[in-house]
């Protein structure tokens, strides 16, 4: 990561938060929504509106270099940019434009933290963390749990990270690819030691309770795929 850029970034963050504090505390949310259409144009040389209008992988494609690398510190920016549109709009009590901002920025940040293995400056997780606190206010959609699910792993919070898989499962409607990906995560994290555990807030009890219940629903599902089959042969 370009550690000279990633440090401006943040200044000009702290710049930035400090002017859209005041117009919060004002209430002058129109006015907080111009600074960040003009912040999304100083850094990425576009507009909001068309921001708002790409579709996910296009998104994430802004932050992409030549190659197809992902630049973390893009990332990040990107993100930050998007948690406070979504405050703006929850303040205007436009709660669907303000989730929409908010999925975004954790899909942001999950790309991120794969891109990096979770290896992140230690001054990124404060931010991080507070987009996936925003957007978990809200019911997510599979596509939020799953960013949830992703950012909340990559960041040790496994307690988090398990509560968030649970619900994209079931939104996938306890599908077997569902199903497969929950207990890959059971099994990786079931080898990890005592102290990451602790630290993830996760008995290792309720992570052989968790694997034991997905392997559970798992054979449920292959049975009544099995016996489905059967009445159509």
């Amino acid at each position: 990561m370009e550690r000279d850029y990633l440090l401006r970034i943040i200044e000009e963050l702290g710049t930035f938060w400090r002017q859209l504090i005041r117009h919060q505390d004002q209430h002058d949310y129109a006015t907080a929504l111009q600074l960040i259409d003009n912040t999304y144009g100083r850094w990425f040389g576009l507009s909001a509106a068309f921001i708002d209008l790409l579709p996910d992988d296009e998104l994430i494609g802004l932050v992409r270099d030549e190659h197809g690398q992902l630049k973390p510190d893009r990332c990040f920016a990107l993100a930050r940019l998007l948690t406070a549109e979504g405050n703006q709009y929850a303040g205007l009590h436009q709660f669907e434009e303000s989730y929409w901002r908010y999925e975004r920025a954790v899909l942001l940040d999950a790309a991120l933290l794969e891109s990096v293995g979770g290896n992140i400056d230690p001054s990124m997780r404060p931010e991080i963390v507070t987009s996936a606190e925003s957007l978990a206010q809200y019911t997510p959609s599979s596509i939020g749990a799953q960013a949830l699910f992703e950012v909340y792993n990559a960041l040790g919070g496994y307690r988090q990270a398990e509560d968030w898989l649970g619900l994209w499962v079931e939104l996938r409607e306890y599908s077997a690819t569902a199903l497969d990906r929950a207990i890959a995560w059971y099994t990786h994290v079931a080898d990890l030691n005592d102290d990451q555990l602790a630290a993830g807030n996760l008995p290792r009890s309720d992570v052989a309770a968790g694997l034991a219940h997905m392997q559970a629903l798992l054979h449920r599902t292959s049975d009544d795929a099995s016996g489905l089959t059967a009445l159509q042969s």
